[in-house]
């Protein structure tokens, strides 16, 4: 991860303390790497690229539409978590997870960052299907044909131009797991102003090298 210098280096701040309590609260289970931060770019430099391990389907939080402080409304078109004041100029998209919106320790996540002072929101990507390891209708393969990270970074774009749209000045990113790869692509096309990534799948070595915020 890299930060520049900026106005909103306050941003770039509060995603990181939410990155503290997403390790808290969540824990990095959905990538099967060493623990320490040498081992985990050495085994990306093997691997060149990380995906889902098998145990990103084990012990998958239950999915709670009512959870949170906040609330949902559509925004580009997706139902999307929010969570702050809508006066705020700072904006925080938290790109979540194969499980979705709806998990209740990232929509507690958004609501550490809104408590902060800014915007949070966190949108339905997989459009009411995140990903069921129970489900042996869509297993994993299945599930991401429909549901890429390449298809991941489009909707945020699209996200990206709805909180523009609305008047924010600066937008963050947090990317989980899939949704990563997102924020990493959000980066390379310069389009917001801070980043974080957790336990990410899909991301290259390339991808590293090519963050530009």
């Amino acid at each position: 991860m890299r930060f520049r210098s900026t106005p909103v280096h306050k941003l770039a701040a509060t995603v990181i303390s939410a990155v503290i309590f997403l390790f808290l609260i969540h824990g990095a289970h959905c990538f099967d790497l060493p623990g320490t931060a040498t081992e985990i770019f050495q085994k990306i430099g093997e691997e060149r690229k990380i995906s889902l391990a098998p145990h990103c389907g084990s012990n998958p939080p239950i999915l709670d539409p009512e959870s949170g402080g906040g609330h949902v409304e559509k925004l580009a078109d997706f139902n999307t978590y929010v969570s702050g004041s809508p006066e705020c100029k700072h904006a925080v998209l938290l790109a979540s997870d194969v499980y979705g919106y709806e998990a209740p320790n990232l929509r507690k996540i958004a609501d550490k960052v809104a408590d902060a002072g800014f915007y949070a929101v966190v949108p339905d990507f997989f459009n009411g299907e995140p990903y069921d390891p129970n489900n042996p209708d869509r297993p994993k393969d299945a599930w991401m044909k429909d549901h890429s990270p390449v298809k991941g970074f489009e909707d945020a774009k699209l996200m990206i131009d709805a909180l523009k749209s609305k008047g924010f000045s600066s937008i963050g990113a947090a990317g989980f797991c899939w949704g990563a790869k997102a924020v990493v692509e959000l980066t390379k096309a310069e389009l917001i102003q801070a980043a974080v990534i957790l336990h990410p799948s899909y991301v290259t070595v390339a991808d590293i090298k090519s963050y530009h915020v």
